[in-house]
C-alpha cells in the first residue's frame, strides 16, 4: 500500500502519549473509528487484518479480551516446490480490560452483531482513519515491535508469535528503539 509514502519514512515509534493525544484530538467521524484505532495501536496489525475481523473473533474471559486474528496476511510461509504449507492458526492475541482506551474497542465489538465484520470498511478507509490522527498505520506496528523489543522480557520467538513476522522482518525493528537516544548522546555535555 503506497499512501504511506506521502510521509516520508519515519523511523521512531509514537510513545503512549503521542497515541492518548491522537485518541483525544484527532478527527473521527464515527465512533467505531477510534475502536479501530486501538485495535491497532494494541495488536500491531495490518490494517487489512483488523478490518477482517468478525465479531465472533473476539471473546472476554475475565478481564482479558481475546483477539482471534487467523493466518496473517504476508510472509506466508512455502515449500520447496512452491506449495503454501499448513499454516497453524496463532494463538488469540490477550488484550488486558485496563489498556489504554479498551473501551473504544469494547463499544466497536458490542455494537456489531454476530457474523458481521466489526469494522466494515475499505482498505483505504481504514488507511485514513488512522492517518488523520497518527500519520499512518505502520507507525503502530513500529511502535508496538519496538516496545516490545525494549522489553527484556520478551525475545525474538514470542515477538514472533505475537506479530506473525519471520526473524529477519523483525531484525529490522532492532534497534530503533534506541537511534534517537543514540543520536542525542552525541551533543556536547554541559
Amino acid at each position: 500500500m503506497p499512501w504511506y509514502r506521502r510521509e516520508g519514512k519515519l523511523l521512531y515509534p509514537i510513545s503512549d502519549e503521542d497515541f492518548a493525544k491522537g485518541m483525544l484530538q484527532g478527527k473521527f467521524v464515527e465512533r467505531k473509528h477510534k475502536g479501530f484505532g486501538v485495535l491497532l495501536w494494541l495488536t500491531a496489525l495490518r490494517v487489512s487484518e483488523g478490518l477482517n475481523l468478525r465479531k465472533e473473533q473476539f471473546r472476554q474471559i475475565g478481564n482479558i479480551l481475546y483477539i482471534d486474528t487467523g493466518i496473517r496476511k504476508k510472509k506466508r510461509l512455502f515449500t520447496k516446490t512452491g506449495k503454501p504449507r499448513k499454516l497453524k492458526p496463532p494463538e488469540p492475541l490477550p488484550i488486558p480490560l485496563d489498556a489504554p482506551f479498551i473501551e473504544e474497542l469494547l463499544w466497536a465489538i458490542e455494537n456489531t452483531k454476530i457474523g458481521e465484520l466489526v469494522f466494515p470498511y475499505t482498505t483505504r478507509t481504514g488507511y485514513n482513519i488512522i492517518r488523520r490522527a497518527w500519520k499512518y498505520p505502520h507507525y503502530f506496528r513500529l511502535s508496538r515491535i519496538t516496545t516490545f523489543l525494549s522489553d527484556k522480557r520478551f525475545g525474538l520467538p514470542e515477538i514472533k508469535s505475537w506479530t506473525s513476522l519471520t526473524a529477519s522482518a523483525i531484525d529490522s525493528y532492532v534497534g530503533l528503539e534506541k537511534l534517537k537516544e543514540m543520536g542525542e548522546s552525541l551533543a556536547k555535555k554541559k
